[in-house]
């Protein structure tokens, strides 16, 4: 979420560069693939934007850039250690999503 206080538009890999650089990724985290054969770090990278988008505190602008939402800015003032599924799940947007995903029928 820091990563979008600048209020600059960004893509989901921007995110994943940054989520590289922040944790050191070796080698062997920047190679490692999920058993669909995408690489992890981008893959967990695309799903956190999804669920901040969302939850309402990241707004698209248009394919795949993102920006800080006002909603977004009140969170990130608190200074929080985490933001989970769990802090998601306050926002109606974002049980509203992870509900229609359990209804979906294949």
């Amino acid at each position: 979420m820091e990563f979008f206080c600048d209020e600059k538009f960004h893509t989901r890999n921007d995110v994943s560069v940054y989520i590289a650089n922040y944790f050191k990724l070796n080698e062997d985290d920047l190679d490692d693939k999920t058993p669909s054969g995408q690489l992890r770090y981008k893959d967990r990278s695309k799903w956190a934007v999804d669920h901040l988008y969302r939850a309402g505190l990241l707004a698209r602008i248009d394919r795949g850039r993102y920006v800080i939402s006002n909603e977004g800015k009140n969170v990130l003032s608190k200074n929080l250690e985490s933001i989970d599924e769990i802090f998601l799940m306050q926002y109606k947007s974002f049980r509203d999503f992870k509900n229609s995903k359990k209804t979906e029928t294949p």
